[in-house]
């Protein structure tokens, strides 16, 4: 992906200038302060001036609708009826925990990924309603407290500061 951001920024640039360059990324079990570095250096060898916010989901974004079940799977009409058993399987089945939910799988350097899909754990935790990661993720992201996901996600919160601050400076 830094290759991509630099071929990106040098056509983005060439239509002006802009005042944040926000990279969001999967994290995929990879470590996160040598991705931000990279993703930072990528950055400097075309726009060193320009700030920016580089932010992970770890290990995926379905973390974040994980994080604040409450307000995604509990309420949602496809999930409502089944979500206790799912919980319950994503904790019991596929070692997920809630109060700690980036620290899903690990490094796997054959897959150069997760040993573990999070979204496929997802899918598999409820056979009644299966899980659609194209159509479902979106639809819940839009459900979610980033307050609620700060408390469990410290790369969320970490990302969640930079836009509010970049917001705060802007208005």
């Amino acid at each position: 992906m830094a290759d991509q951001i630099k071929v990106r920024l040098d056509v983005a640039l060439s239509f002006g200038t802009c005042d944040l360059i926000l990279v969001l990324d999967d994290l995929d079990c990879h470590d996160a302060v040598h991705q931000k570095e990279m993703f930072s250096d990528a950055i400097d060898s075309k726009a060193a001036n320009i700030k920016r916010c580089i932010g992970f989901a770890s290990p995926e974004l379905e973390v974040w609708i994980l994080a604040d079940w409450e307000n995604t799977f509990a309420k949602h009409l496809d999930f409502r009826k089944f979500h206790r058993g799912m919980q319950h399987r994503l904790r019991t089945e596929h070692n997920f925990s809630f109060d700690d939910p980036e620290c899903f799988s690990e490094y796997d350097p054959d897959r150069d990924a997760c040993r573990e899909k999070l979204s496929e754990s997802v899918r598999l935790a409820e056979k009644l309603a299966p899980f659609s990661k194209g159509s479902h993720t979106p639809e819940l992201l839009k459900k979610v407290d980033s307050k609620r996901i700060s408390v469990k996600c410290p790369l969320f919160k970490e990302l969640h500061i930079c836009l509010k601050t970049f917001c705060n400076e802007v208005i």
